[in-house]
């Protein structure tokens, strides 16, 4: 019976690992005001529904054509809009924006009003988790560094930890998670 109800008490715990407890929005913003930190941005919202591609080379994908990519819906270029309206108003400092090469991401930036680098780096490859943490801990700006990317590269950060679409994790140069910050959008079937 015991071992039953560990069984039972493991797999509870073990379904909520996805799932984050504490976002810590307010400390996400005050590092964010402090700047010299590493943002890590999900692209802004751009689902996986009929008619919105996916990147498959099988399929004819090319990174190069956004014609052949899952992108940004309407939803998604205003919830970047008002990404970039939050850094704005609440005085972010933003040293350099680097973007995977998908479109989702550069366009999550576009739309958001900032200038930006493409870095191959940022692709939702999970062997780039090496690469982009020696990216973060060669970072010396005194501004944040914001690096927009996939879910699959976040979560290779932060596995306990379910980042949505366009959201905004603050962390230090080591990466240590700092906090979130949601930035809404409204979406319905």
């Amino acid at each position: 019976m015991k071992k039953i109800l560990g069984i039972i008490v493991l797999t509870f715990l073990w379904s909520g690992l996805g799932y984050s407890v504490e976002t810590n929005p307010d400390k996400a913003l005050k590092a964010l005001k402090e700047g010299g930190k590493i943002v890590l941005i999900r692209h802004a919202f751009a689902p996986g529904i009929p008619g919105n591609k996916d990147l498959k080379k099988e399929e004819g994908g090319n990174i190069k054509d956004c014609s052949t990519q899952r992108n940004l819906l309407q939803e998604g270029k205003e919830q970047s809009a008002r990404m970039g309206e939050f850094f704005s108003t609440n005085d972010i400092k933003i040293e350099k924006v680097l973007s995977s090469p998908v479109c989702r991401c550069w366009e999550t930036a576009k739309y958001a009003g900032w200038k930006y680098k493409i870095d191959k780096r940022l692709t939702s490859n999970i062997k780039n988790k090496a690469k982009v943490e020696k990216l973060a801990t060669k970072y010396k700006g005194d501004g944040n560094l914001l690096l927009i990317t996939h879910m699959n590269l976040i979560k290779k950060f932060y596995p306990w930890f379910k980042v949505d679409s366009g959201e905004i994790v603050v962390a230090d140069k080591d990466l240590n998670f700092i906090g979130s910050i949601e930035i809404s959008y409204e979406f319905t079937y």
